[in-house]
């Protein structure tokens, strides 16, 4: 998704619901058990690349491959929310 396609999703949402919509997100803190909480995040931009990357699932052990991003020096500038 580009900045453009994003921005244009949060505006109709805020066309929608007003700016006053809180944003929340699902915590990373484990012992949270994924709940929801506000959304502290900070925007980012860095350089990053989008690389194939091979893993293991930790339930069945099967193993999978898909795309994903990683720091780049040599990388494109993206948003990271």
């Amino acid at each position: 998704m580009t900045l453009g396609e994003k921005i244009k999703e949060l505006q109709e949402i805020e066309k929608e619901y007003g700016s006053d919509i809180l944003i929340i997100s699902k915590s990373d803190n484990y012992e949270l058990g994924g709940s929801y909480e506000d959304d502290n995040s900070k925007v980012k931009v860095m350089k990053m690349s989008k690389i194939e990357r091979n893993f293991r699932d930790d339930f069945d052990g099967t193993r999978y491959t898909s795309k994903v991003y990683e720091y780049d020096e040599n990388g494109n500038m993206v948003v990271l929310l």
